[in-house]
């Protein structure tokens, strides 16, 4: 009897784990994190304020907070992840409309923490991609991602 060459069982089953991981990397929006509870000024916030502002932590915390408003979304809905804003990493992050005040106040973070000289914490690389589009991210939003 002659036996077919090819994989074993063992090589297919890490495929198949290599392959999950790969995908599930593809998937998970590592700009976003997780959701946090810090209320944000759509409105933008005083901008002629003379105060020195809040410290580095608070800064971080009201640009996530601002990221998350502007991301979320609803599955389904047209017309939704196709602006996008660049992020204090420099990466470009899809929100669910450029025009709106969640968008605006997350524009505004950005620009308060990269004035502040807070540092930011930033992946390795930026997620890419050409179009935003609507998914639950890690079991939670929905989000528009990359």
């Amino acid at each position: 009897m002659r036996h077919v060459q090819g994989i074993g069982p063992f090589a297919a089953l890490a495929t198949l784990a290599l392959a999950l991981l790969v995908a599930a990397g593809c998937v998970y929006d590592w700009d976003l994190g997780a959701p946090v509870a810090a209320e944000v000024d759509a409105g933008g916030g005083d901008a002629g304020s003379s105060d020195a502002g809040p410290g580095c932590d608070a800064l971080v915390q009201k640009v996530q907070a601002a990221r998350v408003a502007a991301k979320t979304c609803t599955l389904g809905a047209a017309g939704q992840c196709g602006g996008s804003i660049v992020d204090e990493c420099g990466c470009t992050s899809f929100v669910k409309d450029p025009e709106s005040p969640e968008a605006s106040a997350f524009s505004a973070a950005v620009e308060e923490i990269e004035a502040s000289n807070c540092p930011a914490s930033c992946p390795a690389s930026c997620m890419l991609g050409m179009t935003g589009t609507c998914l639950l991210s890690a079991g939670m939003g929905p989000y528009c991602l990359p």
